[in-house]
C-alpha cells in the first residue's frame, strides 16, 4: 500500500498505462515525417517556380510555390525517393537522397534556353494557339449532326470501385456559329446501356451526366474552357522541341487557373480564382491549324484557402454531412477528320476530390470519378427508331433498360484507365456482375 493510501498495484497499472500512450504517441510521430525542400535548378542556382512534383509509385504529388518551396509528408522511413518533376522546360526524374535537413536541397537541370523565346516560321506560341482557335469555325464541324459514341464511367472511393456504366449513346449535336465560336446543344438517345449496382457515394451528391462529360470538350464548349483566347494574356506557351512530329506542340501553364469542373456543375473560374494550377499540351495541325489533340492536368494549389469555415467551396450537400477539396484532375481531348471536317474522337477525363467531415473537418475519404467517351462514327440522319428518342439529360443512373448480354458481348470496346479484368473482379465481389447488370435494368 502506498502511504497515501494508493493501491501499489493501481499505481503500477496507470504508470503502464502511460507508458503504453506514450509509446504510441511516439510511434504515430515517427511514421510520418514532412519532406520541406526547395527545388533549384543546377544550371543558374535559382529555384523552380510552379513544377510539379511526384514521388513516384505512391500518390503523393504537390506544386512548387513562387520560390520553388515545397512540402508533403512521408513515411519516415523512405529515406530515398524517386521524384517525377515537370514544369516549363523541364521534364525529368530525380533519384533523391534525402538529408532530413529542415529544408532540403533538391537539383534539377532545367533548360538553359527559355523556349518561350524560340519563333517558329514567324510565329510565336501564342500566336499559334491564337491562328488555331480562330481556325475552330473553318476547320471542325458547323452543321447539326449525329455523333454515335460509346461511353463509360465509374468511381472509385477509399479504394473501392463502384458505380459502373457503359452504354451507347446517340448524341444530336445542335450546332451555331456566333462571333466565330462554334456552340453546341446536345441531346441524347441510350439504345444500349448496362450498370453495376448504383449506388452513389454520397446519398445526397448528385450524379455527373453525359452532358457534363461532353462540355469538357474544348472545341465545342470554347467559352468554358482553357483555350478562350480571352484569358492568353496570364497564360505562358511554350513550343515542345522535343517532339519531332510535323505538328506544332504547344506546352502551356498557368499558376492560378484551371477549367476543371472536378464534379461542380456550373463550375466558373472565377468563383474559385487561384484554386488549382494547370498545364498542358495542344498539338496543333501545321497549315491548317486543326487542333488535333488537347491535354490538360490541374492540381490544387497547395496555398489556396476556401475560407474559415469552406464556404467558398459552395459544395456542402444538403444533408451537410461533408464538404470536398479538389485534388488533381487530368482530361485528354482527341479529334479526327472525317470527310474535310475535324470532329471528336475520344474524351478521357478523371478527377479526384477529398471529402471532409462537416462538423470536425477530419478527412473522411478520396473520391474518383472516371469517364471515357468514343466516336465511332458522325452522320447527318437517325433511324426512325430513334427519332423520338432523345432527351436533354441522358439519365444513365436511373434509366431502366433490358440487358442485352449479346450485344455487349459483340461490342467490346478498350478499357483507358484500369483493366477490365482488374475491375470487374472488383465489382464482382458483392454479386455476380452479370446479375448486377440484369437487377439494375429493372429498377423504378
Amino acid at each position: 500500500m502506498h502511504p497515501n493510501g494508493t493501491s501499489s498495484h493501481y499505481l503500477t497499472k496507470k504508470f503502464a498505462t502511460l507508458l503504453c500512450i506514450l509509446l504510441v504517441l511516439q510511434y504515430v510521430a515517427s511514421a510520418q515525417s514532412i519532406f520541406k525542400g526547395v527545388l533549384i535548378n543546377t544550371a543558374d542556382s535559382l529555384p523552380v517556380k510552379f513544377a510539379f512534383i511526384e514521388v513516384k509509385r505512391t500518390s503523393y504529388h504537390v506544386l512548387t510555390d513562387s520560390l520553388g518551396a515545397f512540402s508533403f509528408e512521408l513515411p519516415g522511413d523512405v529515406k530515398k525517393v524517386e521524384l517525377d518533376i515537370r514544369s516549363i522546360n523541364c521534364r525529368a526524374k530525380v533519384n533523391y537522397q534525402r538529408t532530413f535537413a529542415a529544408i532540403e536541397k533538391v537539383y534539377v537541370d532545367v533548360a538553359a534556353n527559355p523556349l518561350e523565346e524560340f519563333v517558329l516560321r514567324g510565329l510565336s506560341a501564342t500566336e499559334v494557339v491564337e491562328q488555331a482557335v480562330a481556325a475552330i469555325s473553318r476547320n471542325f464541324e458547323c452543321k447539326s449532326h449525329f455523333g454515335f459514341y460509346f461511353y463509360r464511367e465509374f468511381e472509385k472511393a477509399d479504394n473501392r470501385y463502384s458505380n459502373f456504366i457503359e452504354a451507347e449513346a446517340v448524341v444530336r449535336d445542335k450546332l451555331t456559329v456566333e462571333k466565330k465560336q462554334v456552340k453546341a446543344a446536345e441531346a441524347f438517345a441510350i439504345p444500349h446501356i448496362r450498370r453495376s449496382k448504383y449506388e452513389p457515394i454520397i446519398s445526397d451528391f448528385m450524379e455527373t451526366e453525359l452532358d457534363e462529360i461532353l462540355a469538357e470538350d474544348p472545341i465545342y464548349h470554347l467559352h468554358s474552357s482553357s483555350l478562350m483566347t480571352g484569358n492568353f494574356g496570364r497564360y505562358h506557351f511554350s513550343f515542345d522541341t522535343s517532339h519531332k512530329a510535323d505538328d506544332y506542340v504547344i506546352n502551356y501553364y498557368r499558376s492560378d487557373f484551371t477549367s476543371e469542373s472536378h464534379g461542380i456543375n456550373g463550375y466558373t473560374y472565377s468563383v474559385y480564382y487561384g484554386e488549382a494550377a494547370e498545364r498542358g499540351t495542344i498539338t496543333i495541325e501545321r497549315g491548317t491549324f486543326a487542333i488535333r489533340k488537347f491535354e490538360r492536368y490541374a492540381l490544387i494549389n497547395p496555398s489556396y484557402d476556401y475560407g474559415p469555415d469552406m464556404s467558398n467551396i459552395n459544395v456542402v450537400r444538403p444533408s451537410k454531412r461533408y464538404f470536398f477539396r479538389f485534388v488533381n484532375g487530368k482530361l485528354t481531348a482527341e479529334y479526327k477528320q472525317v470527310n474535310g471536317k475535324w470532329h471528336l474522337d475520344k474524351l478521357l477525363h478523371e478527377y479526384t476530390n477529398n471529402f471532409y467531415r462537416s462538423i470536425f473537418g477530419s478527412f473522411a475519404f478520396s473520391h474518383t470519378f472516371y469517364t471515357e467517351l468514343y466516336c465511332d462514327s458522325v452522320s447527318r440522319y437517325v433511324g426512325e427508331d430513334l427519332v423520338k428518342k432523345f432527351y436533354d439529360k441522358a439519365y444513365l443512373s436511373r434509366r431502366r433498360y433490358t440487358y442485352d448480354a449479346g450485344y455487349w458481348d459483340q461490342h467490346p470496346h478498350p478499357f483507358y484507365f484500369v483493366p477490365k479484368e482488374t475491375l470487374f473482379h472488383a465489382l464482382g465481389t458483392y454479386r455476380p456482375l452479370k446479375q448486377q447488370f440484369i437487377e439494375e435494368g429493372k429498377k423504378e
